[in-house]
């Protein structure tokens, strides 16, 4: 079975938790994250050794090496970020 590739939105508080817990799951990678400002999106991928960052949430939902997006920002910033 292939791992779930995860692109994670945000790098705070309830994105370090998602973070810790697919690090955990044997079926799911974390394969990007995208968060602001740039030093906070680079501290996050050192930590949790993440091959991609961007701090442009566009450009992490186009990568074709994401199969599934996990919001972890404010709820007030959700819909703005999962609506076209």
């Amino acid at each position: 079975m292939d791992k779930v590739r995860v692109g994670l939105i945000g790098g705070g508080f309830v994105s370090s938790v998602h973070a810790e817990v697919f690090q955990e799951v044997a079926e799911a990678t974390l394969a990007s994250v995208c968060a602001v400002p740039r030093t906070r999106v680079e501290k996050f991928v050192r930590k949790w050794n993440i091959p991609f960052a961007t701090n442009n949430y566009h450009e992490l939902l186009e990568r074709p090496d994401v199969d599934m997006v996990v919001v972890g920002i404010p709820n007030d910033l959700h819909r703005p970020v999962t609506s076209r």
